[in-house]
This record gives C-alpha cells, sequence and structure tokens, in this order.
C-alpha cells in the first residue's frame, strides 16, 4: 500500500470515461492523489518548450490543504489546441482551484497541429519537496516529432525535445507550505 502518491486513473475507470466524453483530439490528463498530514501544499508548475528550450517562465499553480482536511482528490489537465489554451484544475476535500494559461508563441497555427502525448504510468511515489512529472503534451506542425519518454524531459532534456515543435510538460511537488518559495 503507497499512502503518498499520484497516478493517472485506470482508462476503464468511470472518470475517464466522462474524460473522453468531455475532451477535444488532445484528450485530458486525469490523475488522482493521496499524501499524508506531513504535506500542506501542493504546486503543479507548466513548462512550455519550444524547438526543445524553455521558451517563457514555468507556470505554477500553488494549492494548500487546510487543516483537518483530506489530502487526496484530483489534478486534471485540460489542453485545447483551437482555443489557444490549457486549463488547469486542482481539487482537495471541498476545494477547487482553476487556472488557465495561453499559449504565447506566435510561430504557431495551432489549429493545424499534430498532437501526442506522454504520460507517468502507474502509481508515482510523493517525495517531499520533490518534483514528479505527471504528463507531457505536444504539438508540432509537420507531424514529424519525436516523442521522448516522460522521465527524459525537464533536467534530464538536453537532446529529448530537439524535434518536437512545442511542449508543455506538468510537473507535481508536495511539500510542506513553509518550505515553498514560489517565483
Amino acid at each position: 500500500f503507497l499512502q503518498n502518491y499520484i497516478m493517472v486513473y485506470p482508462e476503464e475507470s468511470t472518470e475517464q470515461e466522462v474524460a473522453r466524453l468531455l475532451s477535444g483530439r488532445e484528450g485530458i490528463g486525469l490523475y488522482e492523489y493521496q499524501v499524508d498530514d506531513k504535506y500542506d501544499f501542493m504546486n503543479i508548475k507548466m513548462t512550455p518548450y519550444h524547438d526543445g528550450v524553455v521558451y517563457e517562465e514555468p507556470v505554477d499553480i500553488p494549492l494548500g490543504f487546510m487543516d483537518g482536511e483530506p489530502k487526496e482528490g484530483e489534478v486534471v489537465v485540460v489542453p485545447d489546441c483551437e482555443n489557444g489554451k490549457i486549463k488547469v484544475i486542482l481539487t482537495s476535500g471541498a476545494g477547487a482551484l482553476s487556472v488557465e494559461s495561453h499559449f504565447e508563441c506566435d510561430k504557431l497555427v495551432l489549429n493545424e497541429f499534430a498532437t501526442s502525448r506522454c504520460e507517468a504510468i502507474g502509481k508515482q511515489k510523493i517525495e517531499q519537496g520533490k518534483e514528479t512529472a505527471i504528463l507531457a503534451l505536444f504539438y508540432d506542425s509537420d507531424g514529424h516529432m519525436a516523442v521522448p519518454a516522460i522521465e527524459d524531459i525537464g533536467e534530464k532534456s538536453e537532446n529529448s525535445l530537439d524535434h518536437t515543435e512545442l511542449c508543455y510538460y506538468f510537473t507535481v511537488t508536495f511539500d510542506e507550505a513553509e518550505n515553498q518559495v514560489l517565483q
């Protein structure tokens, strides 16, 4: 039994069935998490890459947990390429937070892109203060993109994204609020 985890909902789950009905061509990233009482803060980071290089500041989406609140919930990533935006929804206990980010790269004709994705498989162990990769969304105008394994993106991405026009990389971090300094 792994108490501190995040994982994609199983393909055959009711939640995934609903997500498929609501999603566009890119699908919806749908994850559940559970953490114990030592954690009172989570942060989703969305890092945009263009031609393998971070092209604008990552977007941090913080969420604090209230004392006594159940520390379980969902992370939902809703890409909407046709309208040039990505929505991230975080839930915990009785609360939810939704943040929308727009594509900012003027070189891209978003509705003419081929899309792909990679996700973390199975339960991912949560370690205090450590980023855990959950999803990468890929967009490419010529359709000849290389889709690396999710563990090869981020700090290890030296050459893994060279043949991908646009990538949005999502990580989650759980920690104690006093250890967090967001920029």
